[in-house]
Parts: C-alpha cells; structure tokens; sequence
C-alpha cells in the first residue's frame, strides 16, 4: 500500500510479483512466448503460479485498472492470457498454455493445470466431474522413494482422468524401479488409448464394488504431508462424445485382489432412442497377465464382471451401444 514491490521468497531469492494490467509485463510476456513458439518452435509453455497465487493489491495509477483491489488482477490475466494465445496461435494453432494448480477464472484461456499442489488425504475428483473434455489435468510428482505413495498416486490419477508425470526421471529409470515405471507406462498408455473418455469424456459416478476391497495407508510427503488411506483398486467411469462408455479399475496394491461389480446400461445413464439396440463389448487389461480373461457376464438386468485384478494390473472396458 506505500508503494514498494511486493516480494515473494522462492529458493532463496526474491521474486517481484508482477500486476497482470500491466502493460510493460503483458508485453514482455508476448515476447517471450511469440519467440518460444516461433523461433525455438515450442509446443507449449507452462506459466508459474497464475492458477496458485492468490490475488494481490495494486495501487499503480498506470495500468489501466482502478487503484487498489477490485477484479483488477483476474481481469488482468484474462487479458494478457489471450493476447498470449493469440499470439503464438498465429504462429502454432495447436500451441498449448497451462498453469499450476485449479483455478476456475482462469480456464477459459488456459489448456491445462497442473497437480502438484492437489496431493492429499481425502480427495474426490470433483473438478474432473465438473470440467472433464474442457480442461486436462496433469502432473503429480510420484514418491519413487516410497513405492506404495507411488502407486497410491498414480493410480488415483489415472482414475481421475490425469495426465500422469512430473516424476524425477532418472531415478525412476534406474533397475529398482522398474515395476513402478512400467505401472506408469501401462497407464500413460491406457489413458493415451483412451483420450476419448479420459480427456475429452465426461466423468461418470464410478462404478460399485461388492464384497471386500482391502485399503491401503502410508504418508504423501509431496506438498501436504498427508497420512491417505485409498481403496486398492482405484476406479471410474466415462462417456465418451460419441456416447460410448468406459469402465476403469486399478489395483494400486502388492497382492492381487478379486474385483467384483455389477451394473445396468440405465444406471451409467443411457438414455434409449429406439425400442432395439446391439451392446458392444471390449474387454482388455493391461499390466497382468494376458491369459487370463475376465469373467464378463450379460444378463436381462444388466452385466456383472469378476477379475482377479494382479499387483498393479489395470482393467479397461468399453461399451458401444448401436
């Protein structure tokens, strides 16, 4: 309020928190991102803090907003987002900006935000819910050096639909880690296969479990420290645009568990347009073992599977109705 910069702290330097009205920084900033996408041919660029910090009071008489607080500085990045993405879309229509952490104002000029600070105990994929096929998610750190965290993660944010990564990867490459990188793999894979439902779906009510589903528990030491207790096997159901459904199950865990669940077409929330219809089945796993086959049942009522999920198996099934 007298004037000064207001400084944060981050690896033992200051930093100079920026107004986003300002037009000196909404310049700098198009320079830089023209130049990354144009002469470094970049594909994307991630942008600090934006989606994290919270608002700050400005009192510059310069920058084209009312002195003080008000709506200056969301107003302010939603200008200065779009003249980087009109910028750098006249060079790369396909270029891709991102932020750190959830932030709603912001959404609409950004592709992506990014996890790290959303790792804890007692999350439920509400943004997913609400903003799947709008916006992606991505990122968490994974906690190589406690595999059961690893999996917990990860896992988790695959059933919540996320980009998985942001993992420190020359340790992840090392021998030891080995089941924990081809757990990653599968479901980088999986969720690439499935871009359909998991990126541009609509995340549906996950689908029930019956008979006993072991939990696991250990510390998340990445941001909140949390003690997070999780079922073993992670799940969720999406739409895709097309109106095809996908059922997701995980098993996070070290021992293999029997997965059981039933449920009708209604129930996931199909909606009949013609008295006759053919339901398509596809059945697959990915990180187990491939001769065994899920028992997958059709019954007037709806269908019921039962599979044994193995140590870090992930199951995927994908119903066309025509």
């Amino acid at each position: 309020m007298n004037g000064d910069f207001y400084f944060e702290h981050w690896q033992q330097q200051d930093h100079a928190v920026m107004c986003p009205a300002s037009p000196v920084f909404q310049r700098k900033m198009r320079e830089v991102a023209v130049r990354l996408a144009d002469e470094y041919g970049c594909g994307g660029i991630y942008l600090d803090q934006i989606g994290a910090a919270s608002p700050r009071l400005c009192f510059a008489t310069n920058h084209g907003h009312p002195v003080g607080g008000g709506g200056l500085w969301t107003a302010g990045y939603e200008t200065l987002l779009g003249q980087l993405r009109d910028a750098t879309h006249a060079i790369n229509p396909d270029f891709i900006m991102t932020t750190e952490s959830h932030a709603e104002p912001y959404m609409a000029q950004l592709d992506g935000h990014l996890m790290c600070n959303l790792v804890g105990a007692n999350q439920v994929p509400l943004y997913s819910a609400i903003y799947g096929g709008y916006t992606q998610t991505f990122g968490r750190a994974g906690e190589i050096s406690n595999p059961t965290a690893f999996f917990m993660e990860h896992g988790q944010a695959f059933a919540f639909g996320s980009m998985m990564g942001r993992i420190n990867s020359e340790e992840l490459l090392k021998p030891e880690n080995a089941e924990m990188l081809n757990y990653l793999r599968s479901l980088a894979a999986l969720r690439r296969e499935h871009a359909d439902f998991m990126a541009l779906g609509e995340m549906l009510r996950p689908p029930p479990l019956t008979g006993e589903v072991p939990t696991l528990s250990t510390q998340w030491l990445s941001k909140t420290k949390d003690f997070v207790e999780m079922d073993a096997i992670q799940r969720a159901a999406w739409r895709s645009p097309d109106g095809r459904f996908g059922l997701f199950f995980t098993n996070v865990s070290d021992e293999p568990v029997q997965v059981s669940t039933g449920f009708s077409l209604d129930e996931l929330g199909w909606q009949p347009t013609r008295e006759t219809h053919q339901v398509g089945l596809s059945v697959n796993t990915a990180n187990g073992d491939a001769t065994t086959e899920p028992d997958f049942v059709a019954g007037p009522d709806g269908y019921s599977l039962s599979h044994t999920l193995l140590p870090y198996e992930t199951l995927s099934i994908i119903i066309t109705i025509d």
